[in-house]
C-alpha cells in the first residue's frame, strides 16, 4: 500500500474540515472573552475607562465571533462531503462559542446606544 505525502494528507476534505473547525472554536472562544477581557483591562489600567474599553471590545468580539462562525461553516461543509465523523463535535462547539460571543456583542452593543442616550439627556 503506497502511503501519501504529508502535503495530500494537509488538502483531504477531513483536514481542511480540522483546521477550520479549530479556527472557529478559537474565534468563538476569543469572541466570547473580548468583553469580559475588557472589563478586567478597564479594571487594572488606570487610564482606560470601562465605557471606552467596551467601545473597543464590542466590534472586536462581534467581527472573531463572525469569522468563526464562517470557519464553522466552511468545516460542516467539508464535512459532510466526507465519511468521517472526527470533528463533528468541534465544530457544534465552535459554532456554539462563535454565536454565543456574536451575542454577547451585540447586546453589549445595545447596552453602549443605552447608555449613549441616558447620558445625551442629562
Amino acid at each position: 500500500m503506497e502511503t501519501l505525502p504529508a502535503t495530500a494528507l494537509r488538502s483531504t476534505p477531513v483536514a481542511n474540515a480540522r483546521t477550520h473547525a479549530r479556527l472557529s472554536t478559537v474565534c468563538g472562544g476569543l469572541a466570547v472573552l473580548a468583553i469580559p477581557a475588557a472589563i478586567v483591562v478597564a479594571e487594572r489600567v488606570q487610564q482606560i475607562d470601562l465605557v471606552r474599553a467596551l467601545i473597543i471590545a464590542t466590534p472586536i468580539g462581534f467581527v472573531v465571533g463572525l469569522v468563526g462562525i464562517a470557519a464553522a461553516r466552511k468545516a460542516r461543509y467539508a464535512l459532510a462531503r466526507t465519511l468521517v465523523d472526527d470533528a463533528r463535535k468541534l465544530v457544534r462547539i465552535g459554532r456554539m462559542l462563535a454565536w454565543t460571543g456574536v451575542y454577547l456583542s451585540v447586546t453589549g452593543a445595545l447596552a453602549l446606544a443605552l447608555y449613549a442616550v441616558l447620558r445625551s439627556r442629562n
